[in-house]
């Protein structure tokens, strides 16, 4: 495997970095920014997933300012990834913007992306670069849904989950719901195993979570809210879920609410 490297700074006593690379399971080039504190360069170190909402790309949290120094303090390694590129067979104005296996043409040749957050990706990652197997995982908007779903999912390989206004439940969701309908059909069955409360439901090992929500967010999935919230607390599942008034859905509310993921990822790692 043969990945190219579009650049390399050094921050914060650290490199970020980023690279393309053609992801298999999704037959399509891709890109992944990593930033690497100082002392990987002696010891494997924590890794942190981070996926990017639908409009962002791979280098968007890095442009939070507390985010480098805070890894670099904590001695977290930070892998960011984002969904199909722009460049696209489909083209980004055309694509599902969860992170699922899609099922039905045409998107299921290109929309393997549940298999790429959790299996090809940290491959790649463990193969060629100082990381613990242990993993946690954050992410913001669809990548919030996709922190909560692949984590819970796969719950042996995260030690802490994370996200910032996430959809939660895709079926109860009008903006989402008929993503789900494009990408997997009309049976609802096939549904669930997207639905952040069915699998918190199922976990067998509770992970910790945290999710921080902007109250002035329009997209904000309220109803699947209420359903996590009364599903956590019906079975003491450590659910941290935060409410925080008069903000907006930002990249200002990211930066405000970014270090306590941060200290949240660390008590974990």
């Amino acid at each position: 495997m043969i990945l190219e490297n579009l650049s390399n700074h050094f921050c914060c006593g650290g490199r970020l970095k980023r690279y393309r690379y053609h992801a298999n399971c999704l037959d399509a080039d891709m890109c992944f920014s990593i930033f690497l504190p100082a002392m990987a360069e002696q010891t494997a170190l924590p890794v942190l997933y981070w996926i990017a909402d639908c409009h962002q790309d791979d280098t968007s949290i890095f442009r939070c300012g507390h985010l480098l120094p805070l890894a670099a303090r904590n001695k977290m390694v930070i892998v960011s990834l984002a969904g199909i590129p722009a460049d696209s067979l489909l083209g980004r104005s055309q694509q599902p913007f969860l992170y699922l296996n899609a099922t039905k043409i045409p998107w299921q040749q290109h929309y393997q992306l549940f298999d790429y957050i959790y299996k090809e990706l940290p491959e790649v990652i463990e193969s060629h670069f100082p990381v613990q197997l242990y993993r946690a995982i954050a992410g913001i908007g669809a990548g919030g849904h996709a922190a909560l779903v692949v984590g819970l999912s796969q719950h042996k390989r995260y030690k802490a989950i994370s996200a910032i206004n996430p959809v939660i439940s895709p079926a109860n969701n009008r903006n989402t719901r008929q993503l789900l309908l494009a990408s997997l059909g009309e049976q609802a069955s096939s549904w669930l195993q997207y639905d952040a409360c069915e699998l918190l439901a199922l976990a067998v090992n509770q992970r910790p979570v945290l999710v921080s929500q902007a109250e002035l967010d329009p997209d904000q999935d309220m109803q699947g809210t209420a359903l996590l919230i009364e599903q956590a607390r019906r079975i003491g599942y450590p659910l941290d879920y935060r409410m925080h008034l008069n903000y907006d859905a930002s990249d200002w509310f990211t930066m405000s609410v970014i270090e306590s993921h941060m200290q949240f990822h660390r008590l974990y790692s």
